[in-house]
């Protein structure tokens, strides 16, 4: 219903009719039909997917395919071979069964958001029924029904507010802005005006702060704004990223080159005359070369491991693959209040009608007495909060503010930002609002409305205080003078002790200037009180809208000493401007975006003039040129906003769906967009980003389990900082992938060499495992944690000519990377059938045969010279290929020389190399384990070979490196 009726548009009267009720309510049968129709106020739940579907999907995989096929095809072949040996079959179902465990523990579901979003709904509400206010569950209320709002009430449903008393509402979680919002119930507003500048509406899950009010309930459950937030989650699926779909394809390729190679060795040998079984066997040995069984889980562990390094930093990773999308992403999205800025209001300008106040105490007392926050001190040495607002005004005005105490006190405050601001601004400047208060008491007050916009306090005078704060508005001149308390004094020169309590009673007013102004009929300029003529009224509109275009939210102070409490006759004094001001740090995280290739661009709810401003401080964004608002973007289509919306970089007065086709139309131009936000409006937009990054302090649980990572510090900055961690780490994997894919591919040519010569296979299935999932997964875990460049941010990058981010049509292998590859796998395969040459033609058997037969190995070989120098050859050719990989893993930590770094910076990769070389020796020498891999302890001769070959691949590729060098 709300989707086709603007009920902010229409009149409270138009509204009664659309909904067929009126002032009176509707009746409990009417409100049971209204059910049937409608359905409950509550959002759907989306059905939970079943642990066992999700352990099936993650075999929906073209390599683990592969390898359930290969395994299937060993357990066959070693029943019809007649033996029990069914280690192969068992070690790959292992790995993949391990994969799939924790491929289900790490999915996140979007169901968490939902539940989230319905913990936010009211339980209860009050509700005109059947003529009477009655106590319901807020699940029953049906659009038509009246319900009342007071202080602390969540609203339990979209609403057309039908009268109100001084009602704000925070709906900083929909629209993103931290100020409460002034509703009235008089006013329509046109069709197209943001969800944020509707004053007479309120949404299901906003909270009311301040007044009462009564409201007419317009759309509920799904059809309520926080309704189509979550159908925006429920309905969006996550992105893959980069590397998933670098990944999948990577699969693909190996399934099908594995498969090809399978059946040309296979039809070679069968050409050369072998067995059909023993073709066979060594199909299924070359199918287990050719797929990297470990790399599913290698980057699995990678990623792991940066997670645990992002957390010290203050980035929370909640989906593994985020952090490797982290380096690829080209957008930064983020939203401004607390994000870009402080999210705290802070007094930054005041101003008398020509410009900056010289003396600021006297206004500052008059904010604090005329304010409702109140500041619980504690004696303390922490001063952040009080030294954080200081600096931002001495930053931007040329007041005089006074120098902080040394045990200045740590403060809370407890109230609305702006009031908060005041108070903070009076701290600065060592003026207290309780001993302001114990001076001048407040007797009454008069509260702001949006009628008015003014807020007064009314304060006694009594002879101690009269005599150290009065002003006569009728007086001719006044001074200013300093007590010991520093507080401004406005001592009438006229006044005798005779005349100290001519008045009872200070007013202090405080709001919108323009409605101020209408109350003044005097102006203090610092030192005397003078008439508020037409020209000075005239500078004050002046110096005020200034501070607006400056984005600043300004208010007007005035005040009269008088025996009576109205708003008339009132003293200007001056202009108090105020703005979340931006984080100190953000400006340089700005920079290093840029600096990376990475287009930092707002999205916010908020005022086009507050987002400019902070932009243009931060260098989002240089002119007005490049902003645009929701209501403008409603006016593109699909296609014109895929092809404008790289031209803006600031988004302002925009909805949750704006967000989410914003990001999208980024995706279409093959941007990876990183997106910020925390409230529930931010949660569709951070689901379908390719990485949504919600706010660990401010952040809402429904942003926080749409996000793919949480920034504990809600700080962009941080975000900057994750971007160069993920890169660091993407380079990593990419280095853990090259040396896997090398190995494999000398893994496939010393088979594939050994059939085309008419050679046994040099290594056996068994031995080809051990080395894929041992000698070669420790060196690659230990690769994905090799430091990263710290200035990993600003290198370029080979998979993109412009900056080192990749697209998500970027491939993953390179030309470059590929020959790489093809070359030191080469290198690596080449030398193993080498070894086994050496082994098995060439080295005389002698003491290694009396090895076999003393140690009681391999008896099956019956003494054969033949079978026995064919256990010797692949002895060595395993034991060459284990270790020549070990030292191929050092190769991968730089394209520079080996000799131009420190090639020990990475504990974990010496300590890897350590313990797998030990692995790889003691599977040789240990008799038990050297049975069941089915190879011979070698003497110390032949080790020095395979130790010399093994160091060869170090040697040839600084050579490759420093040939490289000479042709670029």
């Amino acid at each position: 219903m709300s989707d086709k009726i603007h009920f902010h548009n229409l009149s409270i009267k138009d509204i009664y009719n659309q909904l067929h009720t009126s002032e009176k309510g509707l009746s409990s049968q009417e409100a049971l039909k209204r059910t049937s129709k409608y359905g409950y106020n509550e959002l759907p739940t989306k059905k939970k997917t079943s642990l066992i579907k999700q352990f099936l999907a993650q075999f929906n995989d073209f390599m683990i395919i592969i390898l359930i096929i290969a395994a299937g095809i060993s357990f066959v072949a070693s029943i019809i071979e007649g033996n029990a040996d069914y280690a192969d079959p068992i070690i790959i179902l292992t790995i993949i069964v391990f994969n799939a465990v924790m491929g289900v523990i790490q999915e996140s579901k979007a169901e968490h958001s939902l539940e989230s979003l319905k913990k936010l709904s009211a339980p209860y509400a009050n509700v005109l029924r059947d003529g009477i206010i009655q106590v319901i569950p807020s699940r029953e209320l049906v659009p038509g029904d009246i319900i009342s709002l007071e202080t602390g009430n969540l609203v339990p449903a979209d609403v057309r507010i039908i009268n109100c008393s001084n009602l704000k509402i925070d709906e900083s979680s929909l629209t993103g802005e931290s100020m409460a919002v002034n509703k009235n119930s008089d006013i329509s507003f046109p069709i197209d005006t943001p969800l944020a500048d509707r004053r007479n509406m309120a949404y299901s899950s906003s909270l009311v702060t301040c007044g009462h009010g009564t409201a007419l309930v317009v759309a509920t459950g799904i059809n309520t704004e926080v309704g189509h937030i979550a159908k925006l989650i429920n309905d969006d699926t996550s992105p893959e990223t980069p590397l998933q779909k670098n990944l999948a394809t990577t699969s693909k390729y190996l399934g099908i080159f594995a498969l090809a190679i399978c059946f040309i060795i296979f039809a070679i040998g069968v050409f050369q005359g072998r067995g059909l079984f023993e073709m066979f066997m060594t199909s299924i040995s070359l199918a287990v070369a050719s797929i990297p069984e470990g790399l599913p889980i290698i980057v699995t562990i990678v990623l792991s491991l940066g997670v645990s390094k992002m957390a010290e930093h203050k980035a929370i990773i909640r989906k593994l693959p985020a952090v490797e999308t982290l380096g690829s992403a080209t957008y930064v999205c983020s939203d401004k209040t607390g994000t870009l800025t402080q999210n705290k209001m802070t007094v930054t300008a005041i101003n008398d009608a020509h410009g900056p106040m010289k003396n600021i105490d006297f206004i500052l007392s008059l904010a604090c007495l005329c304010n409702n926050s109140q500041a619980n001190h504690s004696k303390s040495s922490d001063t952040t909060n009080t030294h954080h607002n200081l600096n931002a005004i001495k930053k931007i005005t040329d007041s005089h503010l006074k120098q902080q105490h040394n045990n200045m006190p740590n403060i809370t405050i407890h109230g609305e930002p702006t009031e908060n601001a005041l108070i903070y601004a009076g701290i600065n400047n060592n003026i207290f609002k309780e001993d302001l208060e114990k001076r001048y008491p407040r007797v009454d007050e008069i509260p702001f409305d949006s009628k008015r916009k003014l807020m007064t306090t009314i304060h006694k005078l009594t002879t101690y205080n009269n005599n150290n704060l009065s002003c006569n508005h009728n007086s001719k001149k006044t001074n200013i003078i300093n007590n010991n308390n520093n507080h401004s004094k406005i001592i009438n020169n006229s006044t005798t002790n005779n005349s100290i309590n001519k008045y009872a009673y200070r007013c202090i007013t405080k709001g919108a200037v323009e409605f101020l102004l209408d109350k003044c009929t005097n102006y203090y300029n610092g030192s005397s009180i003078i008439p508020l003529t037409s020209t000075l009224k005239r500078q004050i509109k002046k110096t005020c809208d200034s501070m607006t275009k400056d984005a600043l939210r300004v208010l007007g102070v005035a005040f009269k000493d008088s025996n009576s409490s109205t708003e008339e006759e009132l003293c200007f004094v001056g202009l108090i401007g105020m703005i979340d001001p931006p984080r100190p740090e953000a400006f340089q995280a700005v920079k290093n975006c840029k600096l990376a290739g990475i287009t930092p661009v707002m999205i916010t709810g908020d005022h086009p003039y507050t987002a400019l401003a902070i932009a243009n401080n931060l260098d989002i964004c240089n002119n007005s040129e490049e902003i645009i608002t929701g209501t403008e973007l409603d006016k593109f289509d699909d296609g014109t906003l895929v092809e404008k919306v790289k031209n803006y970089k600031v988004f302002a007065r925009v909805t949750p769906l704006h967000k989410v086709k914003i990001v999208k139309a980024l995706q279409q131009n093959n941007e990876i967009v990183a997106m910020t936000g925390d409230g529930v409006n931010d949660a569709p937009a951070l689901k379908a980003a390719d990485i949504g990054c919600s706010m660990g302090i401010n952040g809402t649980d429904v942003a926080k389990n749409a996000s793919d990572m949480i920034l504990a510090d809600d700080n962009f900055a941080t975000i900057v900082e994750a971007i160069k961690r993920g890169r660091g780490i993407y380079e990593n994997i990419r280095k853990s992938i090259h040396f896997l894919l090398s190995c494999n591919i000398g893994e496939i040519i010393s088979i594939l060499f050994a059939i085309l010569f008419r050679l046994p296979t040099p290594l056996l299935a068994i031995q080809l495992l051990w080395i894929n999932l041992v000698t070669d997964s420790l060196p690659a875990i230990s690769l994905g944690v090799e430091p990263i460049d710290e200035n990993i941010l600003h290198k370029k990058n080979v998979c993109n000519n412009n900056t080192h981010s990749q697209k998500h049509n970027s491939s993953f292998f390179t030309k470059d990377l590929v020959s790489k590859i093809v070359f030191e796998g080469f290198l690596i395969g080449l030398l193993t059938l080498i070894a086994f040459i050496i082994g098995y033609k060439i080295l005389p058997t002698n003491n290694l045969s009396q090895n076999i037969q003393s140690l009681n190995l391999f008896s099956n070989t019956n003494n054969n010279p033949n079978e026995i120098t064919l256990i010797i050859g692949r002895t060595m050719a395993f034991a060459t290929l284990g270790l020549s990989q070990l030292f191929h893993s050092f190769n991968m930590k730089t394209n520079k020389s080996l000799l131009s770094i420190n090639i020990f910076n990475n504990k974990k990769l010496i300590g890897s190399f350590i313990v797998c070389a030990f692995l790889q020796i003691s599977v040789i020498t240990i008799p038990t384990l050297a049975n069941i891999f089915k190879v011979i302890p070698l003497d110390l001769f032949r080790w020095v070979i395979v130790i010399a070959l093994s160091f060869a691949p170090i040697i040839l590729v600084e050579l490759q490196k420093k040939c490289n060098k000479c042709n670029v």
